[in-house]
């Protein structure tokens, strides 16, 4: 599956004309799982990975040497029924432990879904990462 999905990808960069540095992944549910398992183990770092919803798949694999760090958001509702909200703190512990810049946030009431809220702080995600890597690439450009 990871070969397809990365080739995938980086035929729409290529498409695009865009980067792997302005590259954001957001994910739902089964989304969720297949963003914050595939974005660590591709050859260049994306912008920013969003899972709304989601479990942590293999969390000793993000120590793996080759894996490129990569910010991470994750959301989960304490009322979700399909994906129990003890994964979020699993999610939390796997990407900390890993040494990545993790995110977590439990929304109150909030079923398998998303929520205003989290529409809104995965755009902010999105915008503080890409002008993370803008400054970044400033600085690559001036050396």
């Amino acid at each position: 599956m990871l070969p397809i999905l990365n080739g995938f990808i980086d035929q729409e960069l290529q498409k695009w004309g865009v980067d792997d540095a302005h590259l954001a992944v957001a994910g739902f549910s089964q989304g969720a799982m297949m963003a914050m398992y595939a974005m660590p183990r591709r050859k260049k770092a994306c912008a920013a990975v969003i899972g709304y919803s989601g479990m942590m798949i293999d969390a000793e694999g993000l120590k793996a040497a080759g894996n490129v760090k990569v910010p991470v958001l994750a959301i989960h509702g304490d009322r979700d029924d399909v994906v129990i909200p003890d994964n979020l703190a699993k999610i939390d512990e796997g990407f900390t432990a890993a040494g990545y810049d993790i995110e977590t946030v439990m929304r109150p009431g909030l079923a398998h879904g998303l929520d205003q809220f989290g529409i809104i702080r995965g755009v902010e995600f999105i915008r503080e990462n890409f002008e993370k890597a803008d400054v970044l690439q400033k600085k690559q450009l001036k050396a």
